[in-house]
């Protein structure tokens, strides 16, 4: 054939030659013509990726010459895109051989953000009552690793009155690395004392000259109330005489409640019914006197007896 071989072949190379003034028509072979097909350069994949929850794409240089396909992922992790030959009769790559090649990227995992998280922390939470405190992830957010909730470091939830910063420890995930993040402070305000917190014992007693002091002490299961300082109408000192007082429990500042006057209830010394031992006879009872000669008989209250 005449025609010039364009096609990837091993060619025979002849001069067809018509006869001359001085030679000859001859058919020469002159030799072998290879066309060993056009060589392509191998693409490579450039750039960094990190995960950002939307479908990402492999930076590879387009060849008409071939086909790429794996080149769109969203997941972190490491993903493989296939380069195939369009033409692998005529083409071959420059470093031989005409299979598909396989190039590996990185979709790194993001670290996680405040802006990832969805939580709730109360801001009315008193000492005593019960309160709850959430944290997940957004539901756009996929991949993130188990959170944790940690009170000033601890994941044990706080009981006592306080201020306590809570921060969301997460676990590595599939697409997002480990991370601790402060989220807010928790605030566990002190409650107020009640008489169900204070054990105080108020029976009737019947005067007898002595101070009757009371005592109280914090309710069974009461943890951080202040020192508690009792009060009769209104002092400190502990009644003697008879009559109905008014006991209030005047106590400080604890741990976990405010100070507080709280009213306990009454308690009553009742009065004493006199007798003969009460009272001192001079002279001294049983008395014999003759018949008109009979003297006066001097009677004292004994000493204590007051009212």
């Amino acid at each position: 054939s005449t025609d010039v071989p364009t096609k990837k072949n091993t060619y025979l190379v002849n001069a067809s030659i018509d006869e001359g003034k001085n030679y000859l028509g001859a058919e020469l072979h002159l030799g072998i013509l290879t066309i060993t097909g056009r060589q392509i350069e191998q693409p490579k994949i450039t750039g960094t990726y990190t995960y950002t929850g939307a479908e990402l794409t492999a930076d590879i240089e387009e060849s008409a010459d071939y086909k790429i396909t794996g080149n769109k992922a969203t997941a972190a992790g490491t993903h493989i895109v296939t380069v195939s030959l369009n033409d692998k009769a005529n083409t071959a790559w420059k470093n031989g051989g005409h299979a598909a090649i396989e190039l590996s990227w990185v979709i790194a995992q993001a670290n996680p953000t405040i802006d990832d998280l969805v939580s709730t922390i109360p801001t009315d939470v008193v000492y005593g009552q019960p309160y709850e405190v959430t944290v997940a992830s957004k539901a756009t957010v996929f991949g993130l690793g188990e959170i944790t909730l940690l009170y000033n470091g601890t994941a044990a939830a706080p009981v006592n009155a306080g201020t306590y910063k809570v921060n969301a420890s997460i676990a590595t995930g599939t697409n997002y690395t480990a991370a601790e993040i402060y989220l807010n402070d928790l605030v566990i305000a002190k409650a107020t004392p009640v008489a169900a917190n204070i054990t105080c014992v108020m029976e009737d007693v019947v005067y007898d000259g002595k101070e009757h002091a009371l005592t109280a002490k914090a309710a069974d299961g009461v943890v951080g109330l202040g020192v508690i300082t009792l009060e009769y109408n209104g002092t400190v000192a502990a009644p003697v005489a008879a009559g109905t007082y008014k006991v209030n429990a005047s106590i400080a500042a604890g741990e976990n409640y405010v100070a507080a006057t709280v009213e306990l209830g009454t308690f009553n010394i009742t009065k004493a019914t006199l007798t003969a031992a009460d009272f001192t006879f001079t002279p001294a009872l049983p008395v014999s006197y003759e018949e008109g000669s009979a003297e006066a008989v001097v009677v004292t209250v004994k000493e204590g007896i007051f009212g």
